[in-house]
């Protein structure tokens, strides 16, 4: 029998491009059996239900009470499509990620290929790494050849089984955005997954989100308290590396906003104030540098 596949996008203010990521779904060669739309703009554009749910019966609608983030996005999708589909896979993607047609059949493929290898496999993804003496490292965005077990993968793109998120949870809510997909995928595999990123497929990720200095915040917060909440001490040591060849570039760079937001981050994240606590939507955050895109 083969898989039943689920699929939740996230989207943001981005009905177009969100749009063209749903066709390209909804063309897969194996095709899906539900779409779930995760509107983090608590349903302010009517377009997005009315033109996903256009495209197929199988896309469900859900808004969010306004723009809770990528973590919150993908967790409500994931319970509301386990709850009401019990699919074997979910699939998570942006809304700014068209996959290409066979995407999603190259992922079952490599899965299917694992678990016959005797891996009990958790994820498969398009781009992960390893945490190397507590760094992070981002050293498989292009797999060559066959499949590569990795400590995480980023969430976009990448197919998590229902079993190993029935086991290790959903992505944490409270972490908004920075640092969840590494987070929610490693405690996949501390619950004893294997994750694994695959060769790449041609898909297209647009990357159109902001590199705003805001972002450091949460970068500094998340990775902070994840270390800590999941007693992972070498990621402590790998944080304060990190955080101290970004400081002393921002200092060269004379970055002093950037060197703020992350300091207030790592203070946050020491006490444990979670949430949204700085606003992207805040005007002003972009007195200086305008943001690249909406989020």
């Amino acid at each position: 029998m083969s898989a039943r596949v689920a699929v939740v996008i996230v989207t943001f203010r981005r009905v177009d491009v969100m749009l063209q990521t749903l066709a390209c779904v909804l063309r897969q060669t194996t095709p899906v059996v539900r779409v779930v739309v995760v509107d983090n703009d608590g349903g302010s554009d009517q377009r997005v239900r009315a033109e996903a749910t256009a495209l197929s019966d199988g896309v469900h609608y859900l808004a969010l009470a306004g723009n809770l983030g990528p973590a919150a996005g993908f967790a409500a999708g994931l319970e509301w499509l386990l709850e009401a589909d019990d699919p074997d896979w979910v699939w998570l993607l942006d809304d700014d990620s068209p996959p290409a047609p066979t995407s999603l059949a190259s992922c079952l493929v490599v899965a299917a290929e694992a678990q016959a290898a005797g891996l009990h496999v958790g994820a498969v993804g398009n781009r992960g790494g390893h945490f190397i003496r507590g760094l992070v490292r981002h050293d498989l965005r292009r797999v060559e050849g066959g499949w590569q077990r990795a400590d995480f993968v980023l969430s976009d793109g990448a197919i998590v089984s229902s079993v190993a998120v029935a086991a290790a949870g959903v992505p944490r809510r409270d972490l908004f955005i920075m640092f969840e997909d590494i987070e929610f995928t490693s405690r996949i595999r501390l619950a004893g997954f294997d994750v694994l990123v695959r060769p790449t497929d041609g898909s297209t990720f647009l990357h159109m989100g902001s590199t705003a200095d805001w972002r450091g915040y949460y970068q500094a917060r998340n990775h902070i308290r994840v270390a800590l909440d999941l007693r992972q001490w070498t990621w402590l040591w790998g944080w304060v590396a990190r955080e101290t060849g970004i400081g002393l570039h921002l200092l060269r760079e004379r970055r002093f906003a950037g060197l703020c937001f992350r300091w207030r981050g790592a203070l946050d994240g020491l006490l444990g104030r979670m949430g949204k606590r700085v606003d992207p939507a805040d005007p002003r955050l972009w007195k200086r540098r305008p943001p690249k895109g909406p989020r």
